[in-house]
């Protein structure tokens, strides 16, 4: 396909070509987010304080995920992210969770650890720009239908 290795057939219609892509990516995106001080914070764009569900069309032209709704609460960690509104019955420990945002997934971060969630404040998070340097419960992967999600692309 890029001329580095032979695919077979399989691999180049999909999972065996993307999957390691998917895995090392949400990574990448959270050392990019460190090492912005923030400005490149996905998790911040999926927080409904920051941009409600209703105007992320407009306003980041991104689309939202059916059979979601904008957070009725806060989650264990204090962000407002969509909820599913009938949880659907995958392994999360497998698969990780949707966002609520076509083509964004959240994955746990395995650096939360304890003494990082001991330093973990929602709220400081989306609003003091002092507070970017820290540990976050997840990590954001996106997929390439984040962008491409018509024929118009």
């Amino acid at each position: 396909m890029d001329g580095g290795i032979d695919l077979s057939p399989e691999e180049i219609n999909g999972p065996k070509y993307l999957e390691p892509l998917e895995r090392w990516q949400p990574a990448f995106l959270e050392s990019c987010r460190a090492d912005s001080y923030g400005l490149m914070d996905l998790l911040k764009m999926l927080d409904n304080r920051k941009f409600p569900r209703g105007e992320r069309f407009k306003v980041l032209d991104l689309v939202n995920e059916p059979g979601f709704r904008a957070a009725s609460k806060p989650d264990e960690f204090g962000l407002w992210l969509d909820e599913e509104v009938e949880p659907a019955d995958i392994d999360q420990t497998v698969y990780d969770k949707p966002s609520g945002v076509l083509g964004f997934r959240l994955f746990s971060n395995p650096d939360f650890n304890e003494e990082a969630r001991k330093k973990w404040n929602g709220d400081r998070f989306l609003n003091d720009p002092t507070y970017c340097k820290l540990i976050g419960p997840y990590r954001v992967g996106v997929a390439c239908g984040s962008c491409h999600r018509s024929k118009s692309d």
